[in-house]
């Protein structure tokens, strides 16, 4: 199964299980969002599609932000995916 694989109203089954896959990371263990993210994709080969590593950044945000909740120092789940896929597109060629 690809769970980068297309939009969640096209494509349902593919989003629920990257959303089951991204709540099996336990990110309360890891104050650091640098850390977070790390240990996150250690776990899995990123696709190279800019769409693909949107949807995997924007449940890793969802996920990270609801484990941090207030622990964090981002304001916001979009605040938590911009500075994720930011940082992915900054350590790509």
């Amino acid at each position: 199964i690809y769970m980068g694989k297309g939009p969640a109203d096209v494509y349902p089954f593919e989003d629920k299980v990257r959303r089951a896959f991204v709540a099996h990371f336990d990110f309360s263990r890891h104050s650091n969002f640098a850390n977070a993210l790390r240990v996150f994709l250690h776990k899995f080969r990123m696709p190279g599609e800019a769409q693909c590593i949107d949807r995997f950044m924007e449940a890793f945000a969802q996920e990270y932000f609801k484990q941090q909740g207030n622990a964090t120092s981002l304001k916001s789940v979009d605040a938590t995916y911009v500075l994720a896929f930011s940082t992915i597109m900054l350590n790509t060629d």
